[in-house]
């Protein structure tokens, strides 16, 4: 689980990308941010990185697809929604 303060440095660093403080971000604004938990994983890389599977981008990919709105085009993440709804 995030800190009350990753949590916070991860909210500041989506309104800096959201240039027109509108509250969401696309797919692609949301890749550019460092989430908390690149900070903390320390996955040692296999020798063969053709077999190796990136747990942090899919987690990423799933954060994005759990939290954003689909229904728009294209679909948007309510940043502050979302640091909410994990800080539960």
């Amino acid at each position: 689980m995030p800190s009350q303060s990753q949590l916070l440095d991860t909210l500041r660093l989506f309104h800096e990308m959201d240039q027109r403080s509108q509250g969401t971000v696309t797919r692609e604004q949301f890749n550019e941010v460092n989430l908390w938990l690149k900070e903390s994983s320390e996955t040692p890389a296999p020798s063969d990185t053709a077999d190796r599977f990136d747990r942090m981008a899919h987690l990423t990919a799933a954060f994005f697809d759990i939290f954003a709105d689909h229904s728009k085009d294209p679909p948007l993440l309510n940043y502050v929604d979302m640091v909410r709804n994990l800080r539960a």
